[in-house]
């Protein structure tokens, strides 16, 4: 712990990857069944949280991709771990080969705060020098009329 800093900083320090990950099934087409690839997703997610000290937050499963944040220690490998999520899935739904190969992959890993030299947070990508980053879209407020 560092001198002076107050204790509930602790929290939002960490130094574990944080993996945003997405895969698609080969060619787009649907997945077959949406409540068996979500059974056997959670399954494969609470034996690697028990068995290898890795987390699966949140996610979706959409018709035809997956969306998801993984975390793991510093040795975590993703590549390896995704596949192993892609095959259980595939089993799970007696579909071989329903996985596109690869998976596309965002780390939001942590940066360096002078002086401490703790982590935080943020994301891995940032846009060019002299570019701006994209800021969300302000649409007007329409008022709505009353009956």
């Amino acid at each position: 712990m560092i001198k002076g800093r107050p204790h509930r900083l602790d929290r939002i320090y960490i130094d574990q990857p944080l993996f945003f990950v997405t895969f698609s099934t080969r060619n787009r087409r649907k997945i077959p069944s949406l409540d068996r690839a979500n059974a056997a997703l959670k399954e494969y997610g609470r034996r690697a949280s028990e068995t290898f000290n890795v987390g699966v937050g949140r996610y979706v499963i959409m018709p035809d991709h997956v969306h998801l944040f993984i975390r793991g220690d510093q040795s975590f490998v993703l590549s390896p771990w995704v596949g192993g999520l892609k095959r259980a899935v595939s089993v799970a739904l007696r579909s071989p080969r329903l996985w596109q190969p690869g998976q596309g992959k965002e780390m939001l890993q942590p940066a360096r705060l002078p002086p401490q030299g703790k982590e935080m947070l943020q994301p891995a990508r940032l846009p060019p020098q002299g570019k701006e980053m994209l800021q969300p879209a302000r649409l007007p407020l329409q008022k709505q009329e009353k009956n």
